[in-house]
């Protein structure tokens, strides 16, 4: 997009300030969903965000950003560069930070929708992911529901000179398939990013509790667990996005999760309480639960430890080797491999060979493999290639000689 198509775009960002959402001649902005982000100075994310809500099959909705206080023109410029049309944007600029759950707040009063969703700048959907929700939605089950979350991918990446790069991903509680009260009062089930809500519901409890530092998501949900049902759809159609490999970075593209461990530790108890002092109905439920979250979040954390102890051990490769994949993709969007003259055996060792492939970067391999060393150290190669066996020494590495141990040869005039 042009630089002049970019300024008459941004003449069509329809942009409010935070203080005139409650005034009686806003014209709040109309669709079946709304989705809301919240931001802060965080553009590269915003601009992933954008690309994942402008490939949605679904195109019935508007998208409300939420600049929590960050620069407003950085901001413009990203949606006014993005390829969601302008029309379905509204842009609502906060001179100061209010916090998450006054941004969801802000993002909602100024719209209008039957649904809602909070797509955070971080994170990403499915193309499909508002097409499903919203059928579920608006199909018969929805008497009994009044919101709808999909299962979840965990995906683990790092910003590497000024890029995010992918490390890993897996499924994040992939036996979910109901949401109950009790299970809930232990600890939130799902991220924001996987979940569409009835704005009526949302609107009978007052929206999300401003008050709250965090956890203002897992609040709302206990709340909404007291007056509506919620269901799941088992297809993984969200994406949370963590920077949790201990990497430093600026402080605004880091996740609150880790950031503020301790904060999350103190108002879970905080948030139990308050649902059982205001639904005097609801008190026996979560108290039982509350009573066994420490046991339970205990499990959880004990499950979660040794899922992803299972995950590493099934790629084959420990955290710092994770940290030079990141590392090599990082340089391959940016320059050819072959430029890489530091390259060795020691950097492709068995266990970075097997997470190469493991993440779909079997061409790397491929570029710096010396065929010749290979299979003049490996005599029984050409005879195997010879009878059809394989096709080359590559295919042999890569299919038979990485799982017995051979070594991997890295061309000397790289």
């Amino acid at each position: 997009m042009t630089s002049d198509s970019n300024n008459s775009k941004a003449e069509l960002v329809k942009c409010v300030s935070s203080d005139t959402l409650e005034s009686k001649g806003y014209n709040r902005e109309s669709a079946i969903v709304a989705v809301i982000t919240r931001t802060k100075n965080r553009g590269l994310f915003l601009q992933r965000a954008s690309q994942s809500i402008a490939k949605q099959s679904f195109k019935d909705f508007v998208w409300i950003v939420v600049n929590d206080g960050g620069d407003r023109s950085e901001t413009l410029d990203i949606l006014s560069s993005c390829e969601v049309e302008a029309s379905k944007i509204t842009l609502v600029h906060c001179v100061r930070s209010n916090g998450m759950e006054a941004a969801s707040n802000y993002g909602i009063t100024a719209s209008d929708s039957s649904y809602i969703a909070i797509h955070d700048d971080d994170d990403s959907w499915d193309q499909e992911f508002l097409q499903k929700t919203v059928s579920f939605m608006q199909s018969s089950k929805s008497s009994f529901y009044s919101g709808v979350v999909t299962q979840t991918q965990y995906v683990s990446e790092e910003l590497l000179r000024g890029q995010l790069v992918q490390l890993s991903q897996h499924s994040y509680r992939p036996d979910l398939a109901n949401i109950d009260l009790m299970t809930m009062a232990c600890g939130n089930l799902f991220p924001p990013i996987s979940f569409v809500f009835s704005r009526d519901v949302c609107h009978e409890l007052g929206g999300f509790n401003e008050s709250l530092p965090v956890l203002g998501d897992w609040d709302f949900n206990l709340k909404f667990l007291s007056l509506a049902n919620i269901a799941v759809i088992q297809e993984p159609l969200a994406n949370w996005h963590h920077r949790d490999t201990g990497q430093e970075m600026p402080s605004e593209y880091s996740n609150s999760i880790y950031t503020t461990a301790a904060l999350h530790r103190e108002f879970e108890t905080i948030v139990r309480n308050s649902i059982i002092r205001e639904n005097s109905q609801l008190g026996p439920l979560v108290a039982i639960g509350q009573h066994l979250a420490s046991f339970q979040q205990g499990t959880f954390e004990r499950v979660e430890s040794f899922h992803n102890e299972l995950l590493t051990h099934s790629l084959g490769f420990e955290k710092s080797i994770a940290e030079r994949i990141s590392k090599l993709e990082a340089v391959l969007v940016n320059t050819k491999l072959s430029e890489m003259t530091q390259l060795n055996e020691e950097k492709f060792d068995q266990n970075l060979c097997r997470a190469l492939i493991q993440f779909g970067h079997v061409d790397a391999i491929s570029e710096v493999f010396d065929a010749e060393q290979y299979i003049h150290k490996y005599g029984d190669v050409e005879v195997r290639i010879k009878s059809g066996e394989v096709s080359n020494a590559f295919q042999h590495f890569i299919e038979i000689g990485l799982s017995e141990g051979r070594r991997m040869f890295v061309k000397a005039n790289l």
